[in-house]
């Protein structure tokens, strides 16, 4: 759909594009776990974006984020063998970059492997060296969950549910006035409502 087709001029889009990435990477930092300094991390590292990269400089991986939106600042990151600020997995999503083999070999002898999903959630690609790179705890609440439709069904509409509501709040606050806009929250609006 064009940006004009809703009735939004190319820079005003731009500069709301930027605000929403700034609080959508806040929320991101707010969710991250709190954890002491002797702790090892157990956030997933997620990079998005155009121009990422993942390599090796003078023994340590150095990762780079890929940007999103204009104007923005890619994020650098060094880890160092047997940190305890490494990443228990490094997933990349959608995007493009490069990734040097000395940076494969790096992950294997570390241990974290690295996953690429596409934009709509498909695995493209895992490389880990034990062949696995799942979190075990979600995969045993999946396969516990896997045979039970009613927890099934609780957990997709717990899910629906905080979807419609974001929905809600972008189009309230972020599309401007215009019929499609109303319609569109009467229908959410209705659908929140019915799922009570």
């Amino acid at each position: 759909m064009k940006l004009q087709t809703l009735g939004i001029s190319e820079g005003l889009a731009s500069d709301e594009w930027a605000a929403r990435c700034q609080f959508w990477l806040s929320e991101h930092a707010a969710s991250l776990t709190k954890r002491k300094r002797r702790d090892r991390n157990q956030d997933p590292l997620i990079l998005i974006g155009n121009g990422l990269s993942i390599r090796v400089s003078k023994g340590r991986l150095v990762v780079r984020d890929g940007t999103t939106h204009y104007p923005s600042a890619c994020r650098e990151l060094a880890y160092f063998k047997g940190s305890l600020e490494l990443p228990p997995r490094i997933v990349v999503v959608d995007g493009s970059g490069s990734i040097t083999l000395d940076a494969i070999d790096w992950l294997s002898d570390q241990d974290i492997p690295l996953i690429r999903i596409r934009f709509d959630g498909r695995t493209v690609t895992v490389m880990g060296s034990n062949g696995y790179a799942a979190d075990p705890a979600k995969v045993a609440w999946q396969l516990e969950t896997r045979d039970d439709p009613v927890r099934k069904l609780e957990f997709a509409t717990r899910i629906t549910r905080e979807k419609l509501i974001a929905s809600l709040e972008t189009l309230e606050n972020y599309v401007p006035d215009s019929k499609l806009r109303d319609s569109a929250t009467s229908a959410t609006t209705a659908c929140l409502e019915s799922s009570r």
